[in-house]
């Protein structure tokens, strides 16, 4: 067991330890790995006041087993690195605490991956290129600026966020897209995904619940797919709202909503000619709609309540329509 590690600029560091770490604190560290069973936090801070700036970059394997974590322990407390991480893999088995990455995570080639939480506090991201994230259990709040590829599964997430980064004189804008293939599992939770919040385009991206979802609201949608169902039954959405991406005519492209029960549905900008996909139909499938209404510019193109199943296909035009089952 090793109560505290505490280490400077750390270019290259393999740390295995045979019980537990307690916090594990450098400037930054840029290659090799830690093993243990478990550890208290992992923090790089990075020194800003230096010339030049030292980022607190983290770029190490941590593999904690969470062998002897018991009760309501944590094999990981929590970890904040100021910095960037790119395709190195956090291997931690057992529950985990909140995590937090301010930099850039992954890479094009190789994505960063946490593997094996049984579940998750928490997940703060910077701009991620690429990222795996595998929870067997149940996740907190996930946010990020931007998340362009890779995937998230967990039994239920709390919600998920991409929220941009506006810019400035200094910082370059990041637009708020979200690129991950999200999976969740439990069927049986009141909502598996409680909110999905895209400031810009849910984009080549699939969302498919076993359980009902909650509140979905996006930018814009295009080559993406968003589904509740679970062994061919279909679950319910709560609302579903296409805001329009500023400065484009299109917010809606080549998309599609699956579930049973779907509430307020209110989409803009639909791209009606699906001429880039071969003039494949798309759109929305449901039992039931509360609400829906459809947004072609400054006007309302249709609208209409509490539709229900078995009925011809509503607002159809073009490769698009409202799928009534």
């Amino acid at each position: 067991m090793v109560g505290t590690l505490t280490l400077g600029d750390v270019t290259n560091a393999n740390v295995t330890v045979s019980g537990a770490l307690g916090a594990v604190k450098a400037l930054r560290w840029l290659a090799g790995a830690i093993q243990a069973t478990k550890a208290a936090s992992l923090t790089t801070t990075g020194v800003t006041t230096s010339k030049p700036p030292v980022i607190g970059d983290f770029g190490a394997d941590v593999t904690l087993s969470g062998a002897g974590v018991t009760g309501t322990a944590k094999t990981l407390g929590s970890a904040s690195i100021k910095g960037s991480v790119g395709a190195s893999i956090w291997d931690l088995t057992g529950p985990v605490g909140t995590l937090a990455i301010t930099g850039t995570v992954g890479t094009v080639a190789q994505p960063w991956q946490l593997v094996h939480p049984a579940n998750l506090g928490g997940l703060t991201l910077g701009d991620v290129t690429n990222a795996v994230v595998s929870i067997t259990g149940d996740c907190g709040a996930i946010k990020a600026k931007r998340w362009q590829d890779g995937s998230i599964q967990a039994a239920k997430i709390a919600s998920i966020a991409a929220t941009g980064v506006a810019g400035t004189k200094t910082v370059q804008a990041i637009p708020g897209d979200f690129g991950a293939d999200v999976t969740l599992t439990n069927a049986l939770a009141k909502a598996a995904l409680g909110t999905l919040t895209v400031a810009g385009w849910l984009d080549g991206a699939t969302v498919a619940s076993a359980g009902p979802l909650g509140t979905v609201k996006v930018g814009g949608m295009r080559d993406s797919r968003v589904e509740a169902h679970d062994a061919g039954t279909q679950k319910s959405i709560g609302s579903f709202t296409v805001t329009g991406i500023s400065g484009q005519a299109e917010a809606f492209i080549n998309s599609s909503l699956t579930g049973d029960s779907l509430g307020t549905l209110v989409l803009r900008d639909v791209r009606t000619n699906n001429g880039a996909n071969g003039g494949a139909d798309f759109g929305v499938t449901g039992h039931i709609i509360s609400s829906y209404t459809r947004w072609q510019g400054k006007a309302v193109a249709k609208k209409g309540s509490k539709l229900t199943g078995q009925a011809p296909a509503f607002d159809p035009v073009g490769d698009y329509s409202v799928q009534l089952i």
